[in-house]
C-alpha cells in the first residue's frame, strides 16, 4: 500500500512545545497576580487547547482565589499576548523530525499538520 498523505499533529509529536507554553502561563498567572506554578503541573494541564489550559491554571493556584467570567476572559488575553512572545523560544524540534519528514517527501507523500493550536501560532512555530 502507498501512503499518499501523513497527517501530524504538532505539540507533542513534532514539537516540544512545553516550555513556551509554562513561560506564558506564568507570565499570565504573575499579571493576575497568582502564584507561578511549577512546569510539571503545567505540563499535566495541556492537550485540550488554551481555554482549558488558562481554567486549569486558574483553578491550581491558591484554592481560596476563585476565578471569575471576567477574570478568565482577561487571563485567556493575558495567555495569548504572553504566547505570542515566547511561541518557539524554547521549542524544541524532536530528534528524527527532519528525517522523517524528509523520507515522507521523498516517498512522495504530502504532508500536513492537524492542531487545535491557533493558526496565529501554529504558522510560526511550524517557521
Amino acid at each position: 500500500m502507498r501512503y499518499q498523505a501523513v497527517l501530524l499533529d504538532l505539540d507533542g509529536t513534532l514539537v516540544d512545545s512545553i516550555p513556551d507554553i509554562a513561560s506564558a502561563t506564568n507570565a499570565m498567572l504573575t499579571e493576575l497576580g497568582r502564584k507561578e506554578l511549577p512546569l510539571s503541573l503545567i505540563t499535566s494541564f495541556v492537550g485540550k487547547g488554551s481555554d482549558v489550559l488558562v481554567q486549569r491554571a486558574l483553578n491550581a493556584g491558591d484554592t481560596d482565589t476563585a476565578y471569575d467570567e471576567l477574570e478568565y476572559e482577561q487571563a485567556r488575553e493575558l495567555f495569548a499576548k504572553h504566547y505570542a512572545i515566547t511561541n518557539g523560544e524554547e521549542s524544541i524540534v524532536y530528534d528524527g523530525v527532519f528525517d522523517g519528514l524528509s523520507a515522507f517527501k521523498a516517498l512522495g507523500c504530502r504532508l500536513a499538520v492537524v492542531t487545535n493550536k491557533p493558526v496565529e501560532f501554529a504558522i510560526p512555530l511550524l517557521n
